[in-house]
């Protein structure tokens, strides 16, 4: 009974988090993040969301080494593709970004999110080259 109270803990934590990045409350989002990975230190949402805050902070190398460790852990996860993809484009890596967004189409052939992203990617991708 405990782990599902602490999972729907966590679960509602992360919730919350999403709704402070979305207001831009960047120091309030990061304080929760500490208590959902004393709750949940080994996930891939949230190694994807303390990327997101760490982007948002405008910290895009420790977003991106904080994604390189959780695709490492979790080479099957679409979403962390995409969101190291994302921050990537960001960065003006365009090979990088192409790869993580080809890899998450493969990874999840019905995401319309992926697809897209894939496809802003490669428009990119060509217009810089």
């Amino acid at each position: 009974m405990e782990q599902l109270r602490a999972t729907a803990d966590a679960t509602a934590l992360m919730a919350r988090i999403l709704a402070l990045l979305e207001a831009n409350r960047l120091g309030a989002a990061r304080q929760l993040l500490s208590a959902v990975r004393c709750l949940m230190p080994r996930s891939p949402v949230v190694a994807e969301l303390a990327a997101r805050i760490a982007a948002r902070e405008g910290c895009p190398q420790p977003a991106l080494d904080e994604l390189d460790a959780a695709v490492a852990q979790f080479p099957d996860h679409a979403g962390l593709r995409k969101c190291r993809a994302d921050l990537r484009l960001q960065t003006d890596d365009a090979i990088g970004a192409l790869a993580d967004a080809a890899e998450a189409v493969i990874l999840d052939r019905s995401d319309p999110a992926a697809k897209a992203l894939l496809g802003i990617v490669l428009l990119q991708h060509g217009r810089s080259g």
